[in-house]
């Protein structure tokens, strides 16, 4: 399919695929800090309400957000200020639920 041309989704609403000159291509920088933000407060969610050692945190980080351990490792480094702010003033389990709803926040 060409630029410019309709297509149909599995919902049959239509899809415009043409591209703007004004649209940014690549990744939008607003839904990657949203996702940064999540995978922050999903580190500090394992590190500070559950047992588990850093690499098993690490291996689950990987799981939900699709990321290698080494990319993981480097956002969390490069988020360093925001951890030691979130450190400094955890969120409760009940404030994390409400925030991200759509994770798992039990502890067991």
């Amino acid at each position: 399919m060409g630029r410019g041309q309709k297509a149909f989704n599995l919902f049959n609403q239509e899809v415009d695929n043409s591209t703007s000159e004004n649209k940014q291509r690549g990744r939008d920088r607003d839904l990657i800090t949203q996702r940064n933000e999540k995978l922050l407060h999903r580190y500090l969610f394992y590190g500070l309400y559950t047992d588990k050692r850093r690499p098993v945190v690490l291996k689950q980080l990987t799981l939900e957000f699709d990321l290698t351990e080494e990319r993981i490792n480097r956002l969390i480094s490069e988020m360093f200020d925001e951890l030691q702010m979130l450190r400094n003033d955890p969120p409760s389990i009940k404030k994390l639920a409400e925030k991200y709803p759509f994770f798992n926040w039990s502890v067991s």
